[in-house]
């Protein structure tokens, strides 16, 4: 149902979006030309999608109410990201269009600086990343530095509105490998 509402929205833009239920074979390219990659919610509550935008350089725009980010008490995504309700399909070409181009940069240059730390080839770190994050739920590490995560399934940013939450927030339709049940 989401990846639906997200088709119908945006398909009224024309060549401005490019949306697709499957990859083409013009994956990569088409986001190495992209400013951002919307990141629908999956199967799951994280996404392989998500790890391909940030090593390409592209923005991702996650619709994803219970999305769960890698490292989310390490990396600060509200730099590097933008999190949109769910509900807010429909107004998702409004939503970015509404970031600035100073935003854009900004966020451009925070994915630059966290690409490497969702990459195991050459230059990435996150092999290390996994061990610091393991290291820190042990014996509750993370709690004992202060260290805590700031995403939840009603928390959201966007570089327009900042950080925000809605407290009814909710999905827009089944998530189908957790069995159409809340993650």
């Amino acid at each position: 149902t989401l990846r639906h509402t997200l088709f119908d929205a945006l398909s009224e833009e024309g060549r401005k979006f490019i949306f697709s239920g499957r990859k083409s074979k013009k994956y990569v390219q088409e986001m190495d030309d992209a400013k951002f990659c919307i990141i629908p919610r999956g199967n799951t509550p994280w996404t392989r999608r998500f790890f391909d935008a940030a090593v390409r350089g592209c923005i991702p725009a996650v619709l994803s109410d219970p999305v769960s980010f890698p490292f989310e008490r390490l990396l600060d995504f509200r730099a590097f990201s933008l999190k949109l309700p769910e509900r807010w399909a429909p107004r998702l070409a409004a939503e970015l269009r509404a970031t600035s181009a100073a935003a854009l940069g900004a966020l451009h240059a925070a994915l630059w600086r966290a690409w490497p730390a969702f990459s195991y080839k050459e230059g990435g770190c996150a092999y290390e990343m996994i061990l610091l994050e393991l290291a820190l739920r042990r014996r509750g590490a993370a709690a004992a530095a202060g260290l805590r995560a700031y995403n939840s399934p009603t928390a959201f940013w966007t570089p327009s509105r900042g950080r925000f939450v809605l407290r009814n927030a909710t999905k827009v339709g089944p998530s189908w490998g957790a069995g159409a049940v809340a993650h």
